[in-house]
C-alpha cells in the first residue's frame, strides 16, 4: 500500500513540478527562440519521470509529498528570476530598434516580472508551508518521573 501511495504522489506531484519547471524554463528561454515543441515534451516528461523515481525511492508516501511540495515551492520562487532573464534578453533584442520599442519592452517585461513575482512568491510560500508540515517524523517524548514527592511536606 505504501508503494501505491508513493507512486500516486510521484504521478500527481510530479505533474505539478514538471509543469512549473516548464514555465520557468520557457520564460527564461522565450526571447532566444524558446523551446521547440519536441524539447517541451522532453522537459515535461523527463522531470515528471524523475519526480516519480524520487517518490518511489522515499520511505513513506508523506515524505514523497513533502519532497514534491518543497520542489514546487522552489520552482515558484524562481519564476520571478526567469522573468527578469526574459525581460533583459528581450531588451537586448530591441536595443537597436527605436526608443518606443525599447520602452514598450521594458514596461511589458516589468509587468510580467511583477505578476510573476507576486504569484510566484505567494504560491511558493503556500507550497513551502504545506511541504514543511507534511511528512514530518513523529517525535516521541519520554518523560522520566523521579520519586513521587509527598504533597503534605
Amino acid at each position: 500500500m505504501k508503494t501505491i501511495g508513493r507512486l500516486f504522489a510521484g504521478i500527481v506531484g510530479g505533474i505539478v513540478v514538471a509543469l512549473l519547471s516548464y514555465f520557468v524554463l520557457s520564460l527564461a528561454l522565450a526571447s532566444g527562440g524558446g523551446l521547440e515543441q519536441d524539447n517541451i515534451s522532453l522537459v515535461i516528461f523527463g522531470v515528471w519521470g524523475l519526480m516519480v523515481l524520487v517518490s518511489i525511492l522515499t520511505k513513506r508516501p508523506a515524505r514523497a509529498w513533502r519532497v514534491q511540495f518543497i520542489l514546487a515551492s522552489l520552482l515558484c520562487f524562481s519564476l520571478p528570476l526567469s522573468s527578469v532573464v526574459f525581460t533583459g534578453a528581450s531588451m537586448i533584442d530591441v536595443v537597436d530598434q527605436s526608443a518606443p520599442a525599447l520602452i514598450g519592452t521594458f514596461v511589458g517585461g516589468s509587468l510580467v516580472t511583477m505578476l510573476a513575482g507576486v504569484t510566484g512568491f505567494f504560491m511558493g510560500l503556500i507550497l513551502l508551508v504545506i511541504g514543511l508540515l507534511i511528512g514530518r517524523e513523529n517525535a516521541v517524548i519520554i518523560v522520566n518521573q523521579s520519586e513521587k514527592k509527598d504533597p503534605s511536606l
